[in-house]
């Protein structure tokens, strides 16, 4: 399951059939972002998984793989520190979490 959220993960969509679709759908005007992505994600999924994006990480990325069982009364609390080329960086940052279970 590990594996296959790594690789889930680092698909992308092919750009080309992102504009196809887009053009099949028609214009942006008037439809709502979410309802687009989910149109979209129907025809191409979650992608083609990149794994060169996931195995190597520029210097400004960090991977992190966790597993466990989740139940109704345990929570799971992570506490990530920053890596160290990220600390004194002031520009907006992002997290991606990409959530698998079974």
């Amino acid at each position: 399951m590990v594996v296959k959220a790594l690789l889930v993960h680092g698909a992308r969509w092919n750009e080309d059939a992102v504009a196809a679709i887009a053009e099949v759908f028609g214009p942006v005007e008037g439809v709502r972002h979410l309802e687009r992505v989910e149109n979209i994600s129907r025809l191409l999924g979650y992608g083609s998984p990149d794994i060169q994006r996931v195995v190597d990480c520029s210097p400004s990325q960090a991977t992190m793989v966790g597993y466990g069982e989740v139940t109704a009364e345990i929570a799971h609390e992570y506490r990530i520190p920053l890596p160290a080329c990220l600390e004194a960086v002031t520009e907006p940052r992002a997290v991606v979490v990409t959530l698998a279970w079974m």
